[in-house]
């Protein structure tokens, strides 16, 4: 209950700032009541108070983490990316780099005098089956120059780089399509992948901002 006497005697005594401040607080209606009457003596504005904020609803899907405190969040998605731009340019190249290796390793080693058996070798692209038997062949020797082109491009961010490495990679779907029977080693499997992983992070980069900016003609 509030004592109503006691609270005009203490708004008496405080300055008209201070009269202000407890106005935009939160407050009881009969402590209000006084405080606008004694405000109104004075000829102080009264504006009407702020309405309290609603509680924040939970959302079925949130990005916090439970083991943390109350209202830490695991990201702003809003917020800015934690690495610099330098080092995200750093980390663009050498994904380049490291896809590119491994592609000249895949395209080189056939060449190389290893301790394989002409049987097994030729195993490799038997050209059975498939709509064009050929086609793996064909595609092999006209995408991986695309490739190499295309990895230089992207690397000194020329606006054609991303294009080249996107149609190679279209190339190489049709012509998995057509082709015919592929026998790859395990380790050229794991290769492969790996390369693909890459490129495919290179090429979300280099068409997503703030990379693809880099690429304006």
């Amino acid at each position: 209950m509030v004592d109503r006497d006691h609270l005009r005697e203490l708004y008496n005594r405080l300055t008209d700032d201070e009269l202000t401040r407890i106005w935009e607080s939160e407050l009881v209606s009969d402590a209000r009541h006084i405080l606008q009457a004694e405000m109104n003596l004075r000829g102080l504005p009264t504006p009407a108070p702020k309405e309290p904020d609603p509680p924040p609803t939970r959302s079925r899907f949130s990005l916090r983490n439970p083991y943390l405190p109350p209202g830490a969040l695991i990201a702003d998605v809003n917020a800015e990316a934690a690495i610099s731009g330098r080092g995200l340019v750093r980390l663009f190249q050498s994904m380049i780099i490291a896809s590119t290796a491994i592609g000249i390793v895949l395209f080189v080693w056939p060449y190389i005098g290893l301790p394989i058996s002409e049987p097994t070798l030729a195993m490799r692209f038997a050209e059975v089956g498939g709509i064009w038997p050929a086609a793996t062949l064909a595609i092999y020797y006209v995408v991986q120059p695309m490739w190499l082109i295309a990895a230089i491009g992207l690397y000194f961010f020329m606006w054609w780089g991303r294009l080249l490495l996107a149609a190679a990679y279209v190339l190489s779907a049709i012509g998995t399509l057509l082709a015919g029977i592929v026998i790859w080693f395990p380790w050229e499997v794991t290769l492969f992948t790996i390369a693909a992983l890459l490129d495919g992070a290179v090429l979300a980069l280099a068409f997503l901002p703030p990379l693809s900016r880099y690429f304006e003609r």
